[in-house]
């Protein structure tokens, strides 16, 4: 507004609240993804919280109000972090069982054969002459296609492995390529992007295309089980995707938690950090799991009676799958 000069009209500063949720409010409003996925009405959400804002709003109050609009969202991808505390939507795991324990795989299944790779990104072993077990923990980090070149010759002459991407969340999905390009057989299409790219919740760029192709001193073409939970989330998902496509591939256990959205960092101008999606990420076959998580193929949990005796219910159904796959 103007300025007539009195003190009552100067402008407000623009470190008010009602200008920082304004500046937030609007960079959602142009810049993610997953309106119109979501069924989000974002002019609402505007309306709801911003009246109970005022000039004289404190940050804590700010803060509260913030958390409580993006937790709306539900999604895994969009944090807010400030000096008073940070904000984060959970739901995507913690509203739902484990179906995970590490503890548990290498004391009843690997024993003292576990190793760690030499970047320490995964865990593996044997569970016996024909299986193998591989954990990729995280995709973050570097030196994933050394560590699963070096995995693969340890574990030379198995005929077949389970890969564990339970409570797997994420990185880079360049980390996760290199580890499917171990496994595939041709270049294959395993997912498509767009990303968000103009002023209205339903304007999208181009489809981009992400292929497996193989790579590595040697392949695994044996069957393969992959592990998943509602742990396993943002590039861990598209890494399942990319198992998904490969012919000799089955997925055990849980859904994942459906959080692909790419987050961009962003500062409000009092300083505060905060993370928006910015795009959609489809199986080639053009569906979303947003929000849903992957179906595993083999749906199984841990059930609590196998806990109590230390055996993972979702390896078990997975080794069965793979004997059933390698029997002559």
């Amino acid at each position: 507004g103007g300025s007539s000069g009195s003190p009552a009209s100067q402008p407000v500063p623009t470190s008010s609240a009602l200008d920082l949720f304004d500046e937030m409010w609007s960079d959602f409003d142009v810049n993610y993804s997953f309106f119109d996925l979501k069924g989000i009405d974002w002019n609402d959400s505007r309306t709801r919280f911003r009246s109970q804002l005022s000039s004289t709003s404190t940050d804590n109050e700010l803060f509260d109000l913030l958390s409580r609009m993006l937790l709306e969202l539900e999604d895994a991808h969009v944090r807010l972090d400030t000096p008073i505390g940070a904000s984060v939507y959970t739901g995507w795991f913690d509203q739902f069982p484990a179906n995970f324990d590490e503890s548990i795989v290498t004391a009843t299944y690997l024993g003292a054969n576990a190793m760690m790779s030499p970047q320490v990104n995964m865990l593996f072993g044997r569970i016996d002459a024909d299986i193998g077990y591989l954990r990729v923990h995280t995709l973050g980090g570097t030196g994933h296609g050394a560590d699963i070149d070096f995995v693969l010759s340890q574990l030379g002459g198995i005929r077949a492995l389970i890969v564990d991407l339970r409570s797997n969340d994420g990185g880079n999905d360049q980390n996760g390529e290199a580890v499917a390009a171990r496994f595939a057989d041709m270049t294959r299409l395993y997912r498509r992007v767009r990303f968000r790219d103009g002023p209205n919740h339903g304007d999208f760029g181009p489809f981009l295309d992400s292929f497996v192709s193989p790579a590595g001193p040697q392949s695994f073409r044996g069957p393969v089980a992959v592990l998943t939970n509602r742990g396993t989330i943002s590039s861990a998902e598209s890494l399942v995707l990319a198992f998904a496509i490969l012919p000799n591939a089955v997925s055990v256990g849980d859904f994942t938690g459906g959080g692909s959205g790419n987050p961009v960092q962003r500062m409000l101008a009092n300083g505060w950090q905060y993370t928006v999606s910015r795009w959609i990420e489809f199986r080639p076959d053009g569906t979303t799991f947003e929000g849903v998580g992957i179906e595993p193929d083999i749906r199984v949990d841990i059930s609590s009676t196998d806990a109590a005796a230390l055996r993972d219910t979702i390896m078990d159904a997975a080794i069965v799958n793979l004997r059933g796959s390698i029997s002559p």
